[in-house]
C-alpha cells in the first residue's frame, strides 16, 4: 500500500479575514434594512395613538352615560368632557393635551366641511368631535401629513362610532359592513 503523505492545505489569514470582512458588510447592510423597515412613521404614529385614545373615550363615554369631546388645533388637540353645562377639560391623564409632532399638519373635516384649525388656536373651550354616551359620534374625518408629503394617513370617524383608517396614497378601504340589499 502506498500512503503518500498529502499536506493538507489551511486557509490563510488573508483568506479568513476576507470572509470575515464580508460578513461583516452584509450583517450591517442588514441591519440598516432591518432598522430602516422598524422605523414608524410619526404620522402613523400619531394616528394610532389618537384611535386609541378615541376607542377609550367613547367606552367611557358609554359606560359614563357621559358626553366626551375631543378638540382639534393647528398645534395640538385635547378631550373635554361635559359638566354641568359646560365643556372642562378631561381629568383623567390619558386625556391630557397632546402636541402634534414637529413637522405634521392636521386637517379636519367635520360632515364633509373643511375646518379650519386655526381659528380654533385660542379657543379651547369648544370640541369639534362629540362623543356621546349612547356610542354615536360627530362624522368627521382627520388626514395627518407631513409638511414635505403629498399623501398622509387618514382618521375616519362614522356617526355610528366606528373607526376607521387608511393611508391616503392606498386610497379608502372599501368598507366591509355595507351590505348588498336585494
Amino acid at each position: 500500500m502506498d500512503f503518500r503523505h498529502t499536506a493538507s492545505r489551511g486557509f490563510t489569514l488573508i483568506e479568513v479575514m476576507v470572509v470575515m470582512v464580508i460578513i461583516s458588510v452584509v450583517v450591517a447592510i442588514g441591519m440598516i434594512s432591518v432598522d430602516r423597515l422598524s422605523q414608524h412613521d410619526p404620522a402613523d404614529e400619531e394616528r394610532e395613538r389618537l384611535e386609541a385614545l378615541l376607542q377609550l373615550a367613547a367606552d367611557r363615554a358609554m359606560i359614563e352615560g357621559a358626553e366626551y369631546g375631543l378638540h382639534f388645533s393647528t398645534r395640538a388637540f385635547r378631550f373635554l368632557r361635559f359638566v354641568d353645562g359646560a365643556w372642562v377639560e378631561a381629568d383623567r391623564d390619558e386625556f391630557r393635551r397632546r402636541e402634534w409632532p414637529d413637522g405634521l399638519q392636521p386637517e379636519l373635516r367635520i360632515e364633509g366641511r373643511q375646518v379650519d384649525l386655526a381659528l380654533y388656536d385660542e379657543d379651547e373651550s369648544q370640541p369639534q368631535i362629540l362623543l356621546m354616551g349612547t356610542g354615536e359620534m360627530t362624522p368627521f374625518r382627520l388626514i395627518l401629513r407631513h409638511r414635505s408629503d403629498v399623501d398622509g394617513v387618514v382618521l375616519e370617524g362614522q356617526p355610528h362610532g366606528r373607526l376607521r383608517n387608511w393611508r391616503e396614497e392606498d386610497g379608502e378601504p372599501r368598507d366591509q359592513d355595507r351590505r348588498v340589499r336585494r
